[in-house]
């Protein structure tokens, strides 16, 4: 069994860098007016696959936090005769705004917590690559609840800029990875594993690792092959950070499964997803928490290596 190299990822978190933009005024900036618009404002195209570049100029520029509050209601409100969708939803709310050194502070409340993983994503790289184009906005940071946005891995987000988001926004963001990767389903009996080799092919910002797993979840056609997950399992997010997957499940994933060993379900997902070239160890997560047990017999909240003993011997 080879490792993958899977196809470079269009979502990068960068190192913080800062930006500066020249020493012009809010007043200057409205004396020679670009006739493009003020700034770009950041839209989600319909598909929520790549953005919308809208002009847009402010009627009338003041102090830096007050332009900002009024890109982000701007982004909260569909534009006319464009094909995309405001950035931030109206249910999504922010409590508190303020600009230290540079830095925008977005504090927002719990209704942040509702968003998919990838319309977070696009949320954020909207906000920021608008923002960013305020003289005296270098960088842009999350907080929820006054507490710092964190990532899978339980790291803050910290400062973003443009830069953050490596992206083309005149095509959508998302290179489609195809390859073929080894996958490994239970056997009929439940207590072994069985490897097959699949094309996967991903595009449009979704995960390989994501893939792979609802490939599973899916099961396989070959006869005697069978999913080792439990059924109504969806995957929730997956994240890969100095070689640990860390991977978010639906609470349905604890559910018995009569016919197969929790070391197989276990396991299944584990090697399979070790065959990606920068996946060496596997974290779960469910719903979000560290679960200490999964089925009364395996110790969860710990990370997983590959492990072939479970291999079912080839005849």
């Amino acid at each position: 069994m080879k490792k993958i190299i899977i196809g470079a990822l269009i979502l990068i978190p960068a190192a913080v860098m800062a930006l500066f933009f020249g020493t012009s005024s809010p007043e200057d900036k409205d004396e020679s007016k670009n006739p493009d618009g003020d700034i770009i404002l950041y839209y989600i195209s319909v598909d929520g696959t790549s953005f919308c570049e809208v002009p847009y100029d402010f009627a009338k520029p003041g102090k830096i936090k007050a332009m900002a509050e009024e890109v982000l209601e701007q982004l909260k409100k569909v534009p006319e005769n464009e094909e995309c969708q405001a950035s931030i939803p109206q249910s999504i709310v922010w409590s508190d705004v303020s600009l230290e050194e540079g830095n925008l502070v977005l504090d927002f409340t719990s209704s942040y917590n509702k968003l998919s993983d990838t319309k977070e994503v696009f949320l954020r790289a909207s906000v920021v690559k608008t923002l960013v184009q305020l003289d005296g906005i270098n960088s842009v940071e999350f907080k929820l609840n006054g507490t710092p946005l964190m990532n899978m891995a339980d790291q803050p987000i910290g400062m973003m800029t443009a830069e953050s988001f490596i992206d083309d926004s005149n095509a959508n963001w998302g290179v489609a990875q195809d390859d073929v990767i080894t996958l490994f389903y239970a056997n009929q009996d439940g207590d072994r594993l069985v490897e097959e080799d699949a094309r996967i092919t991903v595009e449009n910002n979704v995960p390989m690792e994501q893939e792979i797993i609802e490939k599973l979840i899916q099961g396989s056609d070959q006869e005697g092959y069978y999913s080792p997950v439990p059924e109504g399992t969806t995957v929730l997010k997956t994240v890969t950070k100095n070689g640990t997957c860390y991977v978010d499940l639906s609470e349905e994933f604890l559910n018995p499964m009569k016919e197969i060993t929790p070391e197989v379900t276990i396991y299944a997902i584990v090697n399979s997803l070790v065959e990606l070239s920068n996946v060496n160890k596997v974290q779960f997560t469910v719903n979000g928490n560290k679960v200490k047990k999964f089925r009364e017999s395996i110790e969860l909240d710990v990370s997983f290596d590959r492990n072939l003993d479970l291999l079912e011997s080839q005849k």
